[in-house]
């Protein structure tokens, strides 16, 4: 069974918590749909490390890392550490012909899957092959 791949509309009534993707995180300013709902929104340490460090690659400039963390810090966006129970989750996706293409993709659908919670990227390709994801579509 593939991912369910739903809007953030339809998540919001239905999830209480979300997890947003690194790419989430760097255009929320562009992202009007995530201000104001009542979900709470949560970034795995992996998002943040990607987000405060660079992504494919790229590294930051140290203003321009502290300038993310200072725009974090002003969000109510919860961190959230690796649970014990995306070790299995990570393995399960691992084994997927269509898992995500990084680390860091995988790391987050298994926290997303072992928590139950949406992910919420713009990013859903990356994602759909992943089985008991629901992925949150916020593509622009």
């Amino acid at each position: 069974m593939a991912a369910d791949v739903i809007t953030l509309r339809e998540a919001v009534p239905r999830h209480a918590d979300l997890l947003l993707d690194t790419c989430v995180l760097i255009l929320a300013e562009r992202l009007p749909t995530l201000h104001g709902i009542r979900s709470s929104l949560h970034a795995s340490v992996v998002s943040l490390w990607e987000f405060l460090h660079g992504t494919a690659g790229s590294v930051l400039s140290r203003d321009d890392s502290r300038a993310r963390e200072k725009w974090l810090g002003r969000r109510q966006i919860r961190t959230v550490d690796l649970s014990k129970h995306q070790s299995a989750s990570f393995r399960a996706i691992l084994k997927l012909s269509s898992s995500p293409p990084d680390l860091a993709d995988c790391l987050l659908a298994a926290e997303a899957v072992c928590r139950g919670w949406p992910l919420v990227t713009s990013n859903v390709r990356d994602f759909v092959g992943v089985d008991q994801l629901c992925i949150v579509n916020v593509g622009t």
